[in-house]
């Protein structure tokens, strides 16, 4: 079995303590130090420069797994984007029926408004009219009791009247029936004065 392993630089150190460059390695690779080492490189061209690759101890790590990982990161990054895009969508229409139900909302408020003002004015008109009839009904009323009143005084006097013609009327009547018997008797005095002549004679 082959490993053929590309060496590139990850960082580099301002040091070239052995031990100072294994505590960074544990730093940025959160592990410890038993689970890698480092291998001295010698580079001819660049003698004043130490270069040290590192191997991990039961890794898989490779550019094969890395691109696995490019490419698994790039899948999530599409169905992230797809889902945002969801999410988006979703929102413009929650958006849109808040809007449609407040618009609702909104229209059937005015309308309720619009019918009571409605039926308001109507009552009021009602009541104005209802305040016409009964003026017209108490000066209705008023009328009638005054000319009812007339009425009255016109009946009293037309009783006045005929009371005084049956008075007169009685008196006529009473001064007649005293002349019919004053005659009478006069007529009977004349008759016994005439009787009592003639037995005289």
């Amino acid at each position: 079995m082959s490993y053929i392993s590309i060496i590139v630089p990850a960082f580099h150190l301002n040091s070239t303590d052995i031990n100072e460059i294994n505590k960074y390695c544990c730093s940025q690779f959160k592990t410890s130090k038993e689970n890698f080492n480092l291998i001295e490189i010698k580079n001819d061209n660049y003698k004043d420069i130490i270069n040290y690759g590192i191997i991990f101890n039961e890794s898989n790590l490779s550019l094969q797994s890395i691109e696995q990982l490019i490419y698994e990161r790039n899948c999530i990054k599409n169905l992230t984007d797809k889902t945002f895009e969801s999410l988006e969508l979703t929102s413009k229409k929650i958006n849109d029926l808040e809007n449609l139900i407040s618009s609702i909302k909104e229209e059937k408020y005015f309308k309720i408004k619009k019918e009571e003002e409605k039926n308001n004015n109507f009552i009021d008109i009602i009541k104005e009219k209802e305040k016409q009839q009964i003026k017209y009904c108490e000066k209705s009323l008023n009328k009638i009791k005054i000319e009812f009143k007339n009425m009255v005084e016109e009946i009293e006097s037309m009783n006045k009247k005929t009371n005084n013609k049956k008075y007169i009327q009685k008196n006529i009547f009473l001064e007649n029936e005293k002349i019919q018997i004053d005659r009478s008797i006069k007529y009977e005095h004349k008759n016994e004065d005439e009787q009592n002549l003639n037995l005289c004679d």
